[in-house]
């Protein structure tokens, strides 16, 4: 299961790769929302080391240090073409979907080696939508649409957003799907002293990071009695969701490959017996 987090995606990757290189069995199913999707779909596609290695080369590449970039001519067409209530337009997000299908090569769920289930946003509703077949691009751009970042995606006539919005740690998605043995890669925790926030980005920042968080610890104690749940929690900065540097993301990257490693190293297969959260401070 892997949650959502913007530009904590990368540390996804890290974690994925430390498992795989470890030789933890690979998962029979996956269920992604938000960034975790897009990096739950490459997974689904290559379920080993080489599915992670194509989401390296996503990672470091000149579309994902554009995502949250802006041209001034950009601003204009988008203000021009009415995407609603978005500061960036859909191409932005559109591209480094292109770029994640051509490095698998697959353009469909049916395409995929694994069951993959999208998790997004009905904003008409309010409530979840799942994917589960068909196109991959429209149920891509539809979780990783950022309220106010990203413009929303309509299919089948309904608007669609960010899944993260109403389950950024889908825990209950997988449960009630029937998974007995869950290992989720959640990336909203947060250090035990975080800088007092200055401005209103950061504490807009910090309070969503801890709202997420506290979502997921709360569905993991509502459900741990209905499977066994390996939380995996890399410890990233408030601000980290924005950040797409290709320093900071191989850092990232790296950081928490490193962490899942010595964790590993730490508990072995006794970390997969019991329920359980563990957090992965990045140095």
């Amino acid at each position: 299961m892997l949650g959502g987090g913007g530009a904590r995606g990368a540390a996804q990757v890290g974690v994925l790769q430390a498992l795989f290189e470890a030789g933890v069995e690979p998962p029979v199913r996956v269920v992604a929302v938000s960034v975790g999707a897009l990096n739950g779909s490459a997974i689904a596609a290559y379920p080993s080391l080489a599915g992670v290695m194509m989401l390296r080369e996503l990672w470091v590449s000149p579309q994902a240090m554009s995502v949250f970039r802006m041209h001034p001519i950009g601003v204009i067409m988008t203000g021009l073409r009415r995407e609603g209530p978005s500061a960036l337009p859909q191409t932005n997000v559109r591209k480094l979907v292109d770029r994640a299908e051509s490095l698998t090569g697959f353009m469909t769920f049916e395409q995929l080696r694994l069951p993959l289930t999208i998790v997004a946003t009905d904003f008409n509703s309010g409530r979840k939508a799942l994917f589960r077949s068909g196109d991959l691009t429209p149920a891509l751009l539809a979780t990783t649409a950022i309220p106010g970042v990203f413009p929303s995606v309509v299919i089948d006539g309904r608007e669609h957003m960010d899944g993260g919005v109403v389950d950024n740690t889908p825990l209950d998605v997988a449960v009630d799907e029937g998974a007995k043995d869950i290992l989720a890669i959640s990336l909203m925790a947060g250090s035990d002293n975080e800088s007092t926030p200055t401005s209103w980005p950061e504490l807009i920042a910090r309070t969503l990071q801890l709202t997420l968080h506290h979502q997921m610890l709360s569905e993991y104690e509502r459900l741990r009695d209905r499977a066994r749940m390996v939380v995996l929690c890399p410890v990233t900065s408030p601000h980290a969701t924005w950040e797409m540097r290709r320093v900071h993301l191989e850092a990232v990257m790296e950081g928490s490959r490193e962490a899942t490693r010595a964790l590993l190293a730490q508990r072995g297969a006794k970390l997969f017996r019991h329920s359980g959260i563990h957090y992965l401070p990045l140095r």
